[in-house]
């Protein structure tokens, strides 16, 4: 709590603002009464603490903006820092940074505490990447995200054991497994391949890292099956898949919206793995 309160990145909690809050209006109410005091040096003392005082107020109110997945600029809406102070902040990763109370969602899209280290089975040990770093601050972060995605989905045979990896990098897998299956053949191919066993498990690793734009188009083709759920079994799924749009028109649509890339969905992927370096 309270680390770089003068910064205007990242996020906080509800507690920090609110005694953010807390503090600014304890100080104001001490600048009023040193304000009855008629002397050029007080006055002129009182104005250079203030202004850092404002400064911190602001900062702080933009990364609790932020906790809401909302930008810094929101705090200036009437009445906009009060609320502030009571609303939830957004569950999971952000484009702003890390949850700041390590509360996530589990694969049943219910509210989890963030695991330490993240396995699904205890006692597995993890595959490490001995050049992480160097492709975290790497000038191509494309070529990172491709070498990362390579080294997991050796680790967990290309799918086929994702029990084998952590979770931060199961998620990141699932993502980057929609991304290259559209691009290759549209949802059509994504959900006729063994991609589709976990579409419902990648529209919340993607809500995760903060790509909600991209998740809205997965979630309205996941809204097109029967009773909003893609099946497991491939079989049933395939039959459900021609029969929803014989023609490919509905998913060509959403193939367009999905490379439309209203999100930096590489930027967004290496954020998650700086943010989760000790799972991968």
């Amino acid at each position: 709590m309270f680390k770089n309160s003068f910064s205007f990145e990242g996020r906080i909690r509800r507690l920090e603002y609110s005694l953010s809050y807390l503090m600014y209006l304890v100080f104001l109410l001490f600048i009023e009464m040193i304000g009855e005091i008629e002397n050029l040096l007080v006055s002129i003392a009182m104005l250079l603490t203030l202004i850092p005082m404002i400064w911190f107020l602001l900062a702080q109110g933009a990364k609790r903006c932020h906790d809401r997945g909302n930008s810094g600029i929101w705090q200036i809406i009437p009445f906009y820092g009060l609320w502030m102070l009571f609303a939830d902040g957004e569950i999971g990763d952000n484009e702003y940074g890390p949850n700041p109370k390590g509360i996530y969602f589990d694969d049943n899209e219910e509210e989890i505490g963030k695991p330490e280290i993240g396995y699904k089975n205890a006692g597995l040990s993890i595959n490490r990447m001995d050049n992480l770093d160097e492709l975290l601050h790497a000038e191509n972060v494309n070529d990172s995200i491709i070498e990362i995605d390579n080294f997991i989905g050796n680790a967990c045979s290309y799918g086929d054991d994702m029990e084998a990896i952590t979770i931060p990098q199961q998620k990141f897998y699932l993502n980057q497994n929609l991304e290259r299956e559209v691009n290759n053949g549209g949802f059509w191919q994504y959900f006729m391949n063994s991609s589709g066993d976990h579409a419902h498990e990648t529209l919340l690793s993607l809500k995760e890292i903060g790509a909600v734009k991209t998740a809205n188009v997965l979630r309205q083709a996941i809204d097109l099956f029967p009773n909003r759920e893609v099946p497991k079994d491939r079989t049933m799924r395939i039959a459900l898949v021609k029969q929803i749009d014989p023609n490919k028109s509905i998913w060509e649509d959403l193939d367009e919206r999905f490379m439309d890339y209203q999100e930096n969905l590489n930027d967004l992927n290496i954020k998650f793995v700086a943010n989760h370096k000790s799972s991968f």
